[in-house]
């Protein structure tokens, strides 16, 4: 009886982490969202830039808006969190090491830390910069800037067991940064072509390396190569990712619209549900947006859409005791943890 009650105690302590760190995203996705009302085809030899994520129609848009409602909450917010970035010191790292999170005292790797810090910095202080209409948002492009070529002369490597996957999802900022930062004069032609540099010889690397894995990692490694590959202008390149885009759609989400990769984290499911869709959204909006092909609602030939997976999750979000991939107790939960083998 005891065991069962701590499993009870359990369930519920990983579902309410689960909308803990939901909640926390949501001011981040909201701004997604109206930044991604619309899109548009780019069918040449090189991209649009800014682009990919945010387009430049879609950044004049939300500048109008600003202009029209300079009291917005959402705006505000923004300039206030840039506003205390103008003294951020950024912490790059020659050899950037994460270790197995899932280890023996399951600590976050302090080089994660500081690379997810500076790529949120820096993208937040970029995006200041394309939408404020003052003075100030030279000095924002400055500091972008600074932490961008920080990273860039000083990172040269990706390693530990964690550092690919870690890598792939706390960098991609950096790159929304540098496209929101394309038109910004002050950032010199050298230290742009250097910043590139370190995109194709390292970060490329872990992207490459888990881009074709069947579960989150895959999605998280195909999320920084689209990024990449756009910023770089490599066309063929982002064509072959938006292939790769179509294959994990297809192959990583089932009849249900879920994630049996993911399902097999049994109690701690849903959340890894969340952690392959939300690269996988942003890849699907990046390739909308490149392509104006919609990723959202169309089906593959399997039946299989990203649509089906956000409302399978949604659905679990409203009734989350409806979550039915538990741990086996007891004795079966034992041989469950030796035998299932989750990547």
């Amino acid at each position: 009886m005891r065991r069962e009650n701590e499993a009870v105690l359990k369930r519920k302590e990983t579902k309410v982490m689960f909308f803990k760190r939901w909640n926390k995203k949501i001011p981040f996705i909201l701004m997604c969202l109206v930044l991604g009302q619309s899109s548009f085809a780019n069918n040449v030899n090189r991209f649009d830039h800014p682009g990919g994520f945010h387009t430049q129609k879609q950044i004049e848009n939300i500048r109008q808006r600003i202009i029209e409602k300079p009291e917005n909450r959402a705006y505000k917010a923004l300039i206030d969190h840039a506003e205390n970035f103008l003294s951020f010191v950024p912490h790059p790292m020659a050899d950037y090491n994460a270790h197995y999170f899932y280890g023996k005292n399951k600590t976050p790797s302090p080089s994660k830390d500081k690379l997810s810090k500076d790529a949120f910095a820096a993208y937040t202080l970029a995006l200041a910069y394309q939408l404020d209409v003052s003075e100030k948002r030279a000095s924002y492009a400055d500091k972008a800037v600074e932490i961008l070529n920080a990273w860039a002369t000083t990172n040269r490597k990706i390693s530990g067991f964690d550092g690919n996957l870690t890598a792939c999802y706390c960098a991609p900022p950096m790159i929304l940064a540098a496209e929101l930062l394309s038109d910004y004069e002050h950032w010199n032609q050298q230290d742009q072509n250097s910043f590139k540099k370190w995109i194709s010889n390292t970060l490329l690397k872990s992207a490459n390396a888990i881009k074709h894995k069947k579960n989150n990692h895959g999605c998280w490694g195909l999320y920084t190569s689209l990024a990449c590959h756009h910023y770089l202008d490599d066309v063929m390149a982002f064509q072959k990712d938006t292939a790769i885009l179509e294959k994990q759609i297809a192959s990583l989400i089932d009849k249900k619209g879920e994630f049996p990769a993911e399902n097999k984290r049994t109690n701690s499911g849903m959340w890894y549900t969340y952690f392959a869709l939300c690269p996988l959204t942003c890849s699907a909006h990046i390739a909308t947006n490149v392509t104006e092909k919609n990723y959202f609602n169309s089906s593959t030939p399997n039946g299989r859409s990203l649509k089906l997976a956000l409302d399978s999750l949604f659905n679990y979000c409203k009734n989350p005791d409806s979550w039915s991939y538990e741990k086996p107790a007891g004795l079966k939960g034992f041989f469950y943890n030796i035998f299932t083998v989750i990547p």
